[in-house]
């Protein structure tokens, strides 16, 4: 029976829409995650990547409350199957395009680079919802929601999800998980975090609001993905409530599910 994928990602994830170049070659949205050691194994701004859902996927009977399993996605990928994605980015996601207008990213970046720590490539479905997160002045005089959390929906025709994760660098240890839809209505729900330590499921702790005009700490990092020389912007913090999120055709405003608003914010590329 067909079913709903739902994946939510969260924290640094970029997600970068890369067009078809020709007839045979699908629309293509990679979602990847720049490496932040922070400066040690333990440090708070080191970063990990993690996948999270509930084991009653495992068996497809019933959802287990407050039973999750937790993967480790560091130095693997995962590529869902499809005809083609939606290249569409909500205008709530900051987008990085014409910031580094001329300095596109890195070659081997979408591939296996040493510069991230885990890839996604999503040709089938496209983002739908997003927790816009806090006001921040992305650029100058304009002060707006920027998401950290962003769900991507795609329609999958077949009874089980094989997620075969592969390994990324010589270091990742391929996997496969077979899950499978819940609910009369059948869905499978996927979290993908990219957070510190603190951020993580299932004790994430509370998040500490920035400084007026603070900029975001691990925004930067995103740009490490970029030559030398690629113009660096950074969000500067705000306040909380004091703008509107604009939303968009096909983009559900959630409620929050977790993550800090205040440091991982999710970004967009759409290209050169």
């Amino acid at each position: 029976m067909p079913y709903t994928l739902n994946i939510e990602f969260a924290g640094l994830c970029l997600f970068v829409a890369q067009a078809s170049t020709g007839a045979g070659v699908p629309n293509k949205m990679h979602v990847v995650m720049p490496v932040r050691a922070g400066g040690g194994e333990h440090s708070l701004h080191r970063h990990v990547p993690l996948l999270v859902f509930n084991t009653g996927h495992l068996n497809g009977k019933a959802p287990v409350p407050g039973v999750d399993a937790h993967v480790l996605l560091r130095d693997l990928f995962f590529e869902l199957p499809g005809t083609g994605a939606s290249l569409k980015i909500c205008p709530d996601i900051a987008d990085l395009t014409p910031v580094t207008t001329g300095h596109p990213l890195i070659p081997g970046v979408l591939e296996d680079s040493d510069l991230i720590t885990t890839r996604f490539t999503l040709v089938n479905g496209e983002m739908t919802g997003l927790f816009a997160g806090a006001c921040w002045e992305w650029t100058a005089g304009e002060v707006r929601r920027i998401a950290h959390r962003v769900r991507w929906t795609a329609k999958m025709p077949d009874e089980e999800l094989s997620l075969e994760l592969k390994g990324l660098h010589p270091e990742g240890d391929p996997m496969t998980i077979t899950l499978k839809p819940l609910g009369t209505d059948p869905i499978i729900t996927l979290e993908v975090h990219h957070s510190p330590p603190g951020d993580l499921p299932p004790e994430a702790g509370e998040p500490e609001e920035p400084a007026l005009d603070e900029e975001a700490q691990h925004f930067g990092t995103y740009y490490s993905l970029f030559p030398a020389g690629t113009p660096v912007q950074v969000p500067k913090f705000k306040s909380v409530k004091a703008c509107t999120p604009k939303g968009g055709t096909g983009c559900e405003l959630l409620g929050d599910q977790g993550g800090s608003p205040y440091t991982c914010m999710v970004a967009g590329y759409t290209g050169p």
